[in-house]
Protein backbone atom coordinates (compact mmCIF):
# COMPACT_ATOMS: atom_id res chain seq x y z
CA UNK A 1 0.00 0.00 0.00
CA UNK A 2 1.28 3.69 -1.16
CA UNK A 3 2.68 5.14 2.52
CA UNK A 4 0.00 8.44 3.99
CA UNK A 5 3.16 10.76 3.18
CA UNK A 6 3.30 9.76 -0.62
CA UNK A 7 -0.04 9.36 -2.15
CA UNK A 8 0.41 11.41 -4.99
CA UNK A 9 -2.39 13.72 -6.77
CA UNK A 10 -3.05 10.31 -9.28
CA UNK A 11 -4.23 8.25 -6.91
CA UNK A 12 -5.92 11.47 -4.76
CA UNK A 13 -8.20 11.88 -8.01
CA UNK A 14 -8.95 8.43 -8.91
CA UNK A 15 -10.06 7.95 -5.20
CA UNK A 16 -12.28 10.75 -4.94
CA UNK A 17 -14.13 9.69 -8.09
CA UNK A 18 -14.34 6.16 -7.16
CA UNK A 19 -15.64 7.78 -4.24
CA UNK A 20 -18.22 9.81 -5.82
CA UNK A 21 -19.27 7.24 -8.54
CA UNK A 22 -19.96 4.22 -6.02
CA UNK A 23 -22.40 6.93 -4.14
CA UNK A 24 -24.08 8.11 -7.13
CA UNK A 25 -24.50 4.17 -7.67
CA UNK A 26 -25.96 3.22 -4.29
CA UNK A 27 -28.50 6.17 -5.24
CA UNK A 28 -29.53 4.30 -8.23
CA UNK A 29 -29.33 0.58 -7.02
CA UNK A 30 -30.04 1.13 -3.23
CA UNK A 31 -31.86 4.32 -3.05
CA UNK A 32 -32.31 3.98 0.75
CA UNK A 33 -28.64 3.74 1.47
CA UNK A 34 -27.44 6.27 -1.20
CA UNK A 35 -29.93 8.72 0.63
CA UNK A 36 -28.32 8.35 3.40
CA UNK A 37 -24.68 8.71 2.20
CA UNK A 38 -25.31 12.01 1.05
CA UNK A 39 -25.78 13.01 4.69
CA UNK A 40 -21.88 12.79 5.49
CA UNK A 41 -19.30 14.86 4.37
CA UNK A 42 -16.59 13.30 2.49
CA UNK A 43 -12.95 13.72 3.72
CA UNK A 44 -9.58 12.07 1.95
CA UNK A 45 -7.66 11.23 5.09
CA UNK A 46 -4.17 9.49 3.83
CA UNK A 47 -3.25 8.48 7.46
CA UNK A 48 -6.25 5.92 7.96
CA UNK A 49 -5.77 2.52 6.37
CA UNK A 50 -9.51 2.16 4.24
CA UNK A 51 -12.67 4.25 6.05
CA UNK A 52 -14.26 5.55 8.90
CA UNK A 53 -17.54 7.47 10.18
CA UNK A 54 -17.77 9.66 12.96
CA UNK A 55 -21.66 10.18 12.58
CA UNK A 56 -21.14 13.74 10.59
CA UNK A 57 -17.85 12.88 8.13
CA UNK A 58 -16.64 9.48 5.92
CA UNK A 59 -13.12 9.88 6.27
CA UNK A 60 -11.02 7.37 3.75
CA UNK A 61 -7.64 6.55 2.33
CA UNK A 62 -7.11 7.25 -1.22
CA UNK A 63 -4.28 4.69 -1.57
CA UNK A 64 -7.18 2.17 -0.19
CA UNK A 65 -10.04 3.32 -2.57
CA UNK A 66 -7.67 3.72 -5.56
CA UNK A 67 -7.26 -0.12 -5.41
CA UNK A 68 -10.49 -1.24 -4.34
CA UNK A 69 -13.59 -2.19 -7.37
CA UNK A 70 -16.47 -0.82 -7.69
CA UNK A 71 -18.57 -2.71 -5.97
CA UNK A 72 -15.84 -2.43 -3.15
CA UNK A 73 -16.37 0.76 -2.78
CA UNK A 74 -20.08 0.77 -2.66
CA UNK A 75 -19.77 -1.54 0.40
CA UNK A 76 -17.71 0.50 2.05
CA UNK A 77 -20.45 3.51 1.53
CA UNK A 78 -22.79 1.47 2.50
CA UNK A 79 -20.76 0.03 5.45
CA UNK A 80 -19.99 3.60 6.91
CA UNK A 81 -23.98 4.60 6.25
CA UNK A 82 -25.10 1.59 8.35
CA UNK A 83 -22.70 2.52 11.25
CA UNK A 84 -24.60 6.47 11.54
CA UNK A 85 -27.79 4.73 11.14
CA UNK A 86 -27.58 2.36 14.08
CA UNK A 87 -26.44 4.78 16.09
CA UNK A 88 -22.94 3.44 16.58
CA UNK A 89 -20.75 6.88 17.27
CA UNK A 90 -23.11 7.72 19.69
CA UNK A 91 -23.34 4.05 21.25
CA UNK A 92 -19.59 3.05 22.25
CA UNK A 93 -20.06 4.04 26.11
CA UNK A 94 -16.58 3.80 27.17
CA UNK A 95 -15.74 -0.08 25.60
CA UNK A 96 -12.66 -0.82 24.42
CA UNK A 97 -12.34 0.77 20.59
CA UNK A 98 -11.50 -2.40 19.05
CA UNK A 99 -13.92 -5.12 19.99
CA UNK A 100 -16.78 -2.32 20.24
CA UNK A 101 -15.70 -2.07 15.89
CA UNK A 102 -15.70 -5.85 15.69
CA UNK A 103 -19.22 -6.03 17.54
CA UNK A 104 -20.60 -3.08 15.50
CA UNK A 105 -19.52 -4.41 12.27
CA UNK A 106 -20.93 -7.86 12.86
CA UNK A 107 -24.16 -5.92 13.84
CA UNK A 108 -24.38 -4.68 10.41
CA UNK A 109 -22.75 -6.69 7.89
CA UNK A 110 -25.73 -9.38 7.56
CA UNK A 111 -28.30 -7.04 7.16
CA UNK A 112 -26.12 -5.55 4.38
CA UNK A 113 -25.71 -8.40 2.91
CA UNK A 114 -29.39 -9.55 2.67
CA UNK A 115 -30.03 -6.14 0.93
CA UNK A 116 -27.56 -7.05 -1.65
CA UNK A 117 -24.93 -5.61 -1.61
CA UNK A 118 -21.29 -7.51 -2.27
CA UNK A 119 -19.50 -7.92 0.58
CA UNK A 120 -16.03 -8.06 -0.08
CA UNK A 121 -13.44 -11.17 0.99
CA UNK A 122 -12.67 -11.27 4.87
CA UNK A 123 -15.49 -8.81 5.85
CA UNK A 124 -17.25 -9.70 9.30
CA UNK A 125 -20.00 -11.77 9.41
CA UNK A 126 -21.60 -14.31 11.29
CA UNK A 127 -25.44 -15.60 11.25
CA UNK A 128 -25.46 -16.49 15.03
CA UNK A 129 -25.17 -12.35 15.15
CA UNK A 130 -27.72 -11.77 13.11
CA UNK A 131 -30.24 -9.11 14.35
CA UNK A 132 -28.13 -8.76 17.67
CA UNK A 133 -27.11 -5.63 19.11
CA UNK A 134 -23.27 -4.39 18.98
CA UNK A 135 -23.85 -4.09 22.58
CA UNK A 136 -24.82 -7.51 22.79
CA UNK A 137 -22.27 -8.84 20.44
CA UNK A 138 -19.45 -7.12 21.97
CA UNK A 139 -20.02 -8.72 25.41
CA UNK A 140 -20.17 -11.99 23.72
CA UNK A 141 -16.85 -11.43 21.14
CA UNK A 142 -14.46 -9.93 24.42
CA UNK A 143 -15.51 -13.02 26.65
CA UNK A 144 -14.58 -15.44 23.80
CA UNK A 145 -11.49 -13.29 23.30
CA UNK A 146 -11.11 -13.65 26.92
CA UNK A 147 -11.07 -17.03 27.25
CA UNK A 148 -9.23 -18.16 24.37
CA UNK A 149 -6.51 -15.93 26.48
CA UNK A 150 -6.91 -18.20 29.60
CA UNK A 151 -6.49 -21.48 27.35
CA UNK A 152 -2.93 -20.05 26.32
CA UNK A 153 -1.81 -18.34 29.41
CA UNK A 154 -2.76 -21.29 31.93
CA UNK A 155 -3.90 -22.05 35.17
CA UNK A 156 -2.64 -19.22 36.98
CA UNK A 157 -4.47 -16.85 34.44
CA UNK A 158 -7.95 -18.43 34.27
CA UNK A 159 -7.72 -18.86 38.34
CA UNK A 160 -7.24 -15.26 38.37
CA UNK A 161 -9.69 -14.56 35.98
CA UNK A 162 -11.93 -16.33 37.85
CA UNK A 163 -11.49 -14.77 41.28
CA UNK A 164 -12.18 -11.32 39.00
CA UNK A 165 -15.46 -12.81 37.99
CA UNK A 166 -16.60 -13.61 41.63
CA UNK A 167 -15.45 -10.49 42.75
CA UNK A 168 -16.89 -8.01 39.88
CA UNK A 169 -20.20 -10.00 39.46
CA UNK A 170 -19.40 -9.96 35.41
CA UNK A 171 -22.32 -9.86 32.82
CA UNK A 172 -21.73 -5.94 32.57
CA UNK A 173 -21.59 -5.70 28.49
CA UNK A 174 -19.53 -2.79 29.34
CA UNK A 175 -15.53 -1.75 29.56
CA UNK A 176 -15.02 -4.84 32.15
CA UNK A 177 -16.29 -7.92 30.74
CA UNK A 178 -13.72 -9.63 32.11
CA UNK A 179 -10.51 -9.05 33.84
CA UNK A 180 -7.76 -10.50 31.27
CA UNK A 181 -9.37 -8.09 28.61
CA UNK A 182 -10.06 -5.43 31.16
CA UNK A 183 -6.37 -5.47 31.29
CA UNK A 184 -5.50 -5.61 28.30
CA UNK A 185 -8.15 -2.72 27.15
CA UNK A 186 -6.32 -0.63 30.06
CA UNK A 187 -3.43 -1.28 28.11
CA UNK A 188 -4.08 -1.09 24.35
CA UNK A 189 -6.80 1.85 24.69
CA UNK A 190 -5.53 4.29 26.70
CA UNK A 191 -5.64 6.77 23.99
CA UNK A 192 -9.38 5.38 22.78
CA UNK A 193 -11.33 5.33 26.44
CA UNK A 194 -12.37 9.28 25.90
CA UNK A 195 -12.82 9.62 22.51
CA UNK A 196 -9.99 7.34 20.68
CA UNK A 197 -7.33 9.51 19.79
CA UNK A 198 -6.73 8.07 16.94
CA UNK A 199 -9.62 9.61 15.33
CA UNK A 200 -8.80 12.85 16.88
CA UNK A 201 -5.09 12.64 16.40
CA UNK A 202 -4.77 12.31 12.74
CA UNK A 203 -3.42 8.56 13.83
CA UNK A 204 -5.69 5.78 12.25
CA UNK A 205 -7.91 3.72 14.22
CA UNK A 206 -7.17 0.72 12.89
CA UNK A 207 -3.42 1.07 13.50
CA UNK A 208 -4.43 1.05 17.08
CA UNK A 209 -6.18 -1.94 16.56
CA UNK A 210 -2.78 -3.58 15.35
CA UNK A 211 -1.53 -2.23 18.04
CA UNK A 212 -4.18 -4.42 20.54
CA UNK A 213 -3.89 -7.33 18.41
CA UNK A 214 -0.95 -7.49 15.71
CA UNK A 215 1.00 -9.31 18.07
CA UNK A 216 -0.98 -12.39 17.90
CA UNK A 217 -2.25 -11.83 14.20
CA UNK A 218 -5.68 -13.84 14.86
CA UNK A 219 -8.04 -10.95 15.88
CA UNK A 220 -10.92 -10.23 13.10
CA UNK A 221 -10.16 -7.11 11.31
CA UNK A 222 -12.79 -4.73 10.90
CA UNK A 223 -13.69 -2.95 7.64
CA UNK A 224 -13.55 0.62 7.99
CA UNK A 225 -14.06 1.86 11.31
CA UNK A 226 -16.76 3.65 13.38
CA UNK A 227 -15.48 6.50 15.48
CA UNK A 228 -17.32 8.65 18.51
CA UNK A 229 -19.10 11.34 17.12
CA UNK A 230 -17.50 14.86 17.37
CA UNK A 231 -17.97 16.76 20.74
CA UNK A 232 -18.79 20.76 19.13
CA UNK A 233 -17.91 21.66 15.89
CA UNK A 234 -14.62 20.56 13.71
CA UNK A 235 -11.90 21.91 11.73
CA UNK A 236 -14.34 20.74 8.43
CA UNK A 237 -18.02 20.99 10.33
CA UNK A 238 -19.11 23.73 11.96
CA UNK A 239 -22.55 21.73 13.22
CA UNK A 240 -21.95 18.16 12.87
CA UNK A 241 -24.89 15.48 12.53
CA UNK A 242 -26.60 14.03 15.84
CA UNK A 243 -28.63 10.56 16.44
CA UNK A 244 -32.25 12.61 16.06
CA UNK A 245 -31.06 14.34 12.73
CA UNK A 246 -30.33 10.31 11.95
CA UNK A 247 -33.50 9.53 12.67
CA UNK A 248 -35.42 12.25 10.47
CA UNK A 249 -32.32 11.18 7.68
CA UNK A 250 -34.19 7.32 7.89
CA UNK A 251 -37.37 8.40 7.77
CA UNK A 252 -36.89 10.87 5.01
CA UNK A 253 -34.50 8.11 2.87
CA UNK A 254 -37.14 5.40 3.38
CA UNK A 255 -39.86 7.94 1.61
CA UNK A 256 -37.10 8.34 -1.46
CA UNK A 257 -36.58 4.78 -1.52
CA UNK A 258 -40.40 3.83 -1.34
CA UNK A 259 -40.79 6.46 -4.50
CA UNK A 260 -37.97 5.15 -6.49
CA UNK A 261 -38.49 1.53 -5.92
CA UNK A 262 -35.41 0.53 -6.11
CA UNK A 263 -35.25 -2.10 -2.99
CA UNK A 264 -37.36 -4.88 -1.99
CA UNK A 265 -40.41 -3.10 0.04
CA UNK A 266 -40.49 -5.80 2.84
CA UNK A 267 -36.95 -6.12 3.65
CA UNK A 268 -36.77 -2.18 3.60
CA UNK A 269 -39.89 -1.71 6.11
CA UNK A 270 -37.97 -4.50 8.39
CA UNK A 271 -34.63 -2.79 8.62
CA UNK A 272 -36.35 0.59 8.83
CA UNK A 273 -38.28 -0.63 11.92
CA UNK A 274 -35.08 -1.64 13.39
CA UNK A 275 -33.77 1.49 13.21
CA UNK A 276 -36.32 3.02 14.55
CA UNK A 277 -36.02 0.90 17.27
CA UNK A 278 -33.49 0.82 20.40
CA UNK A 279 -30.62 -2.09 19.97
CA UNK A 280 -29.05 -1.48 22.96
CA UNK A 281 -28.90 -4.69 25.23
CA UNK A 282 -31.00 -3.86 27.62
CA UNK A 283 -30.66 -6.81 29.61
CA UNK A 284 -27.22 -6.79 30.22
CA UNK A 285 -27.69 -3.02 31.33
CA UNK A 286 -30.19 -3.85 33.70
CA UNK A 287 -28.50 -6.86 35.69
CA UNK A 288 -25.98 -4.37 35.85
CA UNK A 289 -28.26 -2.20 37.53
CA UNK A 290 -29.62 -4.37 39.73
CA UNK A 291 -26.16 -5.90 40.56
CA UNK A 292 -24.75 -2.75 41.35
CA UNK A 293 -27.69 -2.04 43.80
CA UNK A 294 -27.53 -5.49 45.53
CA UNK A 295 -25.39 -5.44 49.06
CA UNK A 296 -22.17 -7.19 48.97
CA UNK A 297 -19.58 -7.54 51.25
CA UNK A 298 -16.39 -10.08 51.71
CA UNK A 299 -17.08 -13.26 52.84
CA UNK A 300 -15.22 -16.33 54.14
CA UNK A 301 -18.41 -18.52 53.18
CA UNK A 302 -16.49 -18.97 49.46
CA UNK A 303 -12.97 -18.18 49.65
CA UNK A 304 -11.01 -16.54 47.11
CA UNK A 305 -9.53 -19.31 44.71
CA UNK A 306 -6.45 -17.01 43.95
CA UNK A 307 -4.79 -17.99 47.11
CA UNK A 308 -5.84 -21.77 46.95
CA UNK A 309 -2.52 -23.06 47.22
CA UNK A 310 -1.49 -20.87 49.93
CA UNK A 311 -1.14 -21.75 53.32
CA UNK A 312 -4.18 -18.85 54.59
CA UNK A 313 -7.90 -18.51 53.43
CA UNK A 314 -8.50 -15.40 52.02
CA UNK A 315 -12.55 -14.46 51.16
CA UNK A 316 -13.87 -13.40 48.04
CA UNK A 317 -16.56 -10.48 47.56
CA UNK A 318 -19.98 -11.96 47.62
CA UNK A 319 -23.59 -10.50 47.76
CA UNK A 320 -25.57 -11.51 49.60
CA UNK A 321 -28.55 -10.49 48.52
CA UNK A 322 -30.23 -7.34 47.95
CA UNK A 323 -32.96 -4.83 49.91
CA UNK A 324 -36.13 -4.21 48.73
CA UNK A 325 -36.91 -3.65 45.14
CA UNK A 326 -39.83 -1.75 43.91
CA UNK A 327 -40.83 -1.94 39.77
CA UNK A 328 -43.03 0.28 38.82
CA UNK A 329 -45.24 -0.38 35.98
CA UNK A 330 -46.71 2.33 33.13
CA UNK A 331 -50.27 1.07 32.55
CA UNK A 332 -51.44 3.88 29.96
CA UNK A 333 -50.88 1.58 26.99
CA UNK A 334 -47.58 2.09 26.29
CA UNK A 335 -46.05 -1.12 27.01
CA UNK A 336 -47.55 -3.82 24.76
CA UNK A 337 -47.70 -7.71 25.47
CA UNK A 338 -44.16 -8.43 24.22
CA UNK A 339 -42.47 -5.96 26.13
CA UNK A 340 -44.07 -6.61 29.30
CA UNK A 341 -43.48 -10.67 28.38
CA UNK A 342 -39.38 -9.41 28.10
CA UNK A 343 -39.32 -7.47 30.96
CA UNK A 344 -41.34 -10.09 32.81
CA UNK A 345 -38.57 -12.71 32.12
CA UNK A 346 -35.75 -10.71 32.27
CA UNK A 347 -36.42 -9.46 35.77
CA UNK A 348 -36.96 -12.84 36.81
CA UNK A 349 -33.80 -14.02 35.98
CA UNK A 350 -32.44 -10.82 37.56
CA UNK A 351 -34.17 -11.49 40.71
CA UNK A 352 -32.98 -14.77 40.69
CA UNK A 353 -29.46 -13.16 40.78
CA UNK A 354 -29.93 -10.62 42.93
CA UNK A 355 -31.72 -12.14 45.58
CA UNK A 356 -34.30 -9.01 46.84
CA UNK A 357 -35.50 -9.51 50.44
CA UNK A 358 -39.09 -8.55 48.26
CA UNK A 359 -40.07 -7.27 45.11
CA UNK A 360 -42.89 -5.09 44.81
CA UNK A 361 -44.89 -4.34 41.44
CA UNK A 362 -46.42 -1.11 41.54
CA UNK A 363 -49.00 -0.14 38.36
CA UNK A 364 -49.89 3.09 37.60
CA UNK A 365 -51.35 5.36 35.06
CA UNK A 366 -52.34 8.80 36.37
CA UNK A 367 -52.72 6.71 39.83
CA UNK A 368 -51.97 3.53 41.45
CA UNK A 369 -54.31 1.17 39.48
CA UNK A 370 -55.42 -1.36 42.58
CA UNK A 371 -52.56 -2.61 45.72
CA UNK A 372 -49.12 -2.98 44.68
CA UNK A 373 -48.51 -6.98 44.63
CA UNK A 374 -45.63 -8.16 46.45
CA UNK A 375 -43.21 -11.19 45.71
CA UNK A 376 -41.04 -12.56 48.60
CA UNK A 377 -37.53 -14.30 47.75
CA UNK A 378 -38.08 -17.02 45.63
CA UNK A 379 -41.23 -16.47 44.42
CA UNK A 380 -41.18 -15.96 40.43
CA UNK A 381 -42.31 -12.23 39.06
CA UNK A 382 -45.80 -12.19 37.05
CA UNK A 383 -46.48 -8.70 35.55
CA UNK A 384 -50.13 -8.19 35.07
CA UNK A 385 -52.23 -6.18 32.77
CA UNK A 386 -53.84 -3.28 34.39
CA UNK A 387 -54.75 0.62 33.93
CA UNK A 388 -55.12 2.04 30.52
CA UNK A 389 -55.13 5.91 31.26
CA UNK A 390 -52.58 8.49 31.26
CA UNK A 391 -49.35 8.69 32.49
CA UNK A 392 -47.97 10.29 35.60
CA UNK A 393 -45.11 9.02 37.77
CA UNK A 394 -45.70 10.58 41.07
CA UNK A 395 -47.87 8.46 42.44
CA UNK A 396 -45.53 5.60 42.72
CA UNK A 397 -42.85 7.46 44.05
CA UNK A 398 -45.51 9.19 46.55
CA UNK A 399 -46.21 5.20 47.61
CA UNK A 400 -42.84 4.10 48.28
CA UNK A 401 -42.67 6.70 50.50
CA UNK A 402 -45.29 5.08 52.67
CA UNK A 403 -43.92 2.10 52.47
CA UNK A 404 -41.89 0.73 55.66
CA UNK A 405 -38.49 0.39 54.42
CA UNK A 406 -36.50 2.06 51.50
CA UNK A 407 -35.97 0.29 48.38
CA UNK A 408 -32.71 -0.74 47.75
CA UNK A 409 -33.69 0.59 44.08
CA UNK A 410 -36.51 1.51 41.48
CA UNK A 411 -36.81 0.65 38.05
CA UNK A 412 -39.81 1.84 36.17
CA UNK A 413 -40.93 0.63 33.21
CA UNK A 414 -42.13 3.48 31.10
CA UNK A 415 -42.80 5.32 27.35
CA UNK A 416 -41.58 8.48 29.20
CA UNK A 417 -44.27 10.31 28.32
CA UNK A 418 -45.29 11.19 31.90
CA UNK A 419 -45.00 14.11 34.46
CA UNK A 420 -41.81 13.81 36.77
CA UNK A 421 -41.60 14.17 41.07
CA UNK A 422 -40.46 17.75 41.73
CA UNK A 423 -36.92 16.22 43.92
CA UNK A 424 -35.06 12.84 43.50
CA UNK A 425 -35.24 10.09 45.92
CA UNK A 426 -32.24 8.87 47.84
CA UNK A 427 -32.69 5.64 45.83
CA UNK A 428 -31.04 4.71 42.37
CA UNK A 429 -34.00 4.66 39.86
CA UNK A 430 -33.25 3.17 36.44
CA UNK A 431 -36.01 4.04 33.63
CA UNK A 432 -36.65 1.51 31.35
CA UNK A 433 -37.90 3.24 28.54
CA UNK A 434 -40.17 1.55 26.32
CA UNK A 435 -41.06 4.14 23.83
CA UNK A 436 -39.66 5.56 20.39
CA UNK A 437 -37.86 8.57 21.39
CA UNK A 438 -34.54 9.47 24.28
CA UNK A 439 -36.03 11.74 26.87
CA UNK A 440 -34.56 13.70 29.33
CA UNK A 441 -34.99 12.66 33.01
CA UNK A 442 -34.43 14.62 36.09
CA UNK A 443 -33.22 12.38 37.73
CA UNK A 444 -31.74 8.50 37.48
CA UNK A 445 -30.75 6.21 34.57
CA UNK A 446 -32.60 5.54 31.24
CA UNK A 447 -32.17 2.28 29.47
CA UNK A 448 -34.28 1.60 25.98
CA UNK A 449 -36.34 -1.47 26.13
CA UNK A 450 -36.42 -3.01 22.51
CA UNK A 451 -40.02 -4.80 21.72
Amino acid sequence: MTQANEVDDRTRSIAARRMMAAREGMLNTFPFWGALALRLKVVCDPSCRTAWTDGTRIGYSPAYIAGCTFDEVVFLWAHEVAHCAFGHPWRRDGRIFYWFNVAADFAINSILKAHGFILPEGVLIDEKYAGRSSEWIYSRVVKRDENENENESGDDAQDGDDDAQDDEGDETGNDSPGDDEGDEGDEGDEGDEDGQDDGQDGEDGEDAQDGEGGAQGERPVPCGEVRDAPQGSTADCQEPMTEDDWKEAIESAALTAERMGGEAGGLLKRTVGDLRKSKADWPTLLRRFFTEAAQADYSFGRPNRRYAGADFIMPSLRSEGMGPLVIGVDTSGSVDDIQRQQMQAECRAIVADTEPIRTTVVYCDTRVCGEPVTFERGQPIVLEDRGGGGTDFRPVFAYVATMPERPACVVYLTDMAGVFPDQAPDYPVLWANTGRWDRRVPFGEVVRVSG
